[in-house]
């Protein structure tokens, strides 16, 4: 009897796809297809892809495919079943039936697709929204059909739009920005309120899902998650996946579809000496180097020619090296004694001043908040962590109180063992300690903080994982930290 092959290394890829990234997601396979030829008995490959389905409120087709050294020759495309993405049994099935048992001493997951701030893949399903709405908006043309724009309600770029349309109540002239490109509504089609639809629609995987899907792995731990998704790199992530997971390499802001640099990650994975698995320090810096890997060579793949291949082949890719930030980060120091104690403290000092209902210190609290743009492009109330912090030290300082400056120094510190890699661009900005920091400003870890004015996209963040009663996607972190955000936006916000 053959002897069964174990692998250095097993990697799950869960790739969400859609029609209009077709490139994106071939270049991701042929880096997965190219290594399999040279890796030897080194790594092996399993890829979930869900397809998602051009009907709306229809469940998608996924296909589950696995690639390794000798591996026989595979009917393409992959035989497609049935399935929901959003079906808490799926992706544990997977992960239990699928990756479990292949045999290997590390595993990484890869997460391709969309992100949704506190969670991944949120539902694109409605394919027709996708072509016929968002088709236009990329080019600076009239949306007048509101048909066309009903039908990508539940898209997170819709979630976007609808924003813009509230700001903005006077259609008859051009405005200057919806989405990332210049459009003219014509009329406006949309109702002030539309977050009870958005809410209803907006499906997604919280990372307290995921942690759960994981525990179809049974006692093996996924030592790095790769989320190639937008604004997920947020501590409400990170907590729930800290005992499945050792380091999450993720996005405060916006990335482009087409993600990492995979063939370069690939290679490492292969040829870069393995530790002694019971050897703490040692397997802590073969980590930082694996994800140092994925952080530093992210730009390293969007120069010529590659770039000017992908845009030919997809004209959408939106890819803006200055507005890109990403971190790498140790999710040991997210719990009990690390993160969680400053989330903790932030959260009883500033219910405290809540519930109290000093006129000086609400407006401290609000002006901190005011100060912290969302991340880049994001209207979801994701702001970074220890930037919000600086300015409520600011503010508090001004009325002679010091209590933000012990959370601040303790989460600097924290932040010296958890951040194993960070990259991002001098054009958002770097605090000087000297003078007021600047308002977009990602550090290494982002959080659900809403803002002191109304969005739809924070608005259905907020009913999804913090409004009462609780759901299955319900985020309880910190207790002080949680009832302060829900009454923190019930009392600014209304909701």
């Amino acid at each position: 009897m053959a002897q069964e092959t174990v692998y250095d290394w097993k990697i799950s890829i869960i790739a969400q796809y859609n029609k209009k990234w077709e490139p994106e997601y071939d270049e991701l396979i042929l880096a997965v297809k190219k290594q399999i030829r040279i890796s030897g008995d080194k790594l092996k490959f399993i890829v979930f892809t869900y397809f998602t389905n051009d009907n709306p409120g229809s469940k998608g087709v996924c296909s589950v495919v696995e690639y390794y050294n000798g591996m026989p020759a595979i009917t393409e495309p992959a035989l497609q079943e049935p399935c929901d993405l959003y079906d808490p049994e799926t992706l544990k099935g997977f992960f239990r039936d699928r990756v479990k048992p292949v045999k290997a001493t590390w595993h990484t997951l890869i997460l391709w697709g969309h992100g949704a701030g506190l969670g991944y893949f949120p539902d694109i399903s409605n394919s027709i929204a996708q072509q016929n709405l968002f088709s236009e908006i990329f080019d600076p043309e009239p949306v007048t059909d509101p048909e066309k724009c009903r039908q990508a309600i539940g898209l997170q770029q819709a979630i976007e739009m609808i924003h813009y349309l509230q700001a903005n109540l006077s259609l008859e002239a051009d405005f200057s920005q919806a989405l990332s490109k210049p459009v003219r509504f014509a009329e406006k089609v949309f109702a002030v309120k539309e977050t009870a639809i958005l809410k209803d629609l907006l499906k997604v995987i919280s990372g307290k899902q995921l942690n759960e899907a994981l525990s179809g792995l049974g006692e093996q731990k996924t030592e790095i998650v790769i989320a190639s998704t937008c604004y997920c790199q947020v501590f409400e992530i990170g907590y729930y996946l800290k005992d499945s997971v050792s380091v999450l390499v993720a996005a405060e802001t916006s990335i482009p579809i087409s993600g990492f640099n995979y063939t370069s990650f690939f290679n490492k994975l292969r040829l870069l000496d393995k530790p002694t698995a019971n050897d703490a320090l040692a397997v802590k810096k073969y980590l930082r180097e694996l994800a140092g890997n994925v952080v530093f060579n992210f730009h390293k793949k969007y120069t010529k020619p590659y770039l000017e291949k992908m845009l030919a082949l997809d004209s959408t890719l939106v890819y803006e090296k200055e507005k890109i930030a990403i971190s790498a980060n140790d999710l040991y120091f997210y719990g009990t004694g690390g993160i969680n104690d400053v989330i903790d403290e932030l959260g009883t000092i500033l219910l405290s001043i809540h519930t109290k209902r000093n006129p000086d210190f609400k407006s401290a609290v609000d002006n901190a908040r005011m100060n912290c743009l969302d991340m880049v492009d994001s209207r979801k109330g994701i702001i970074d962590l220890l930037l919000v912090i600086s300015f409520l030290k600011i503010e508090f300082n001004k009325l002679g109180d010091k209590r933000m400056d012990a959370v601040l120094v303790k989460l600097e510190q924290i932040r010296l063992n958890c951040n194993l890699a960070f990259l991002t661009s001098a054009l958002l900005g770097k605090p000087d300690p000297a003078c007021k920091p600047c308002t977009q400003n990602p550090q290494f870890l982002a959080t659900f903080f809403p803002g002191t004015v109304n969005t739809d996209p924070q608005t259905a963040l907020y009913a999804l994982f913090f409004k009462e009663p609780a759901g299955s996607n319900t985020i309880k972190i910190s207790e002080p930290w949680t009832r302060f955000v829900r009454e923190f936006a019930k009392d600014r916000l209304g909701i």
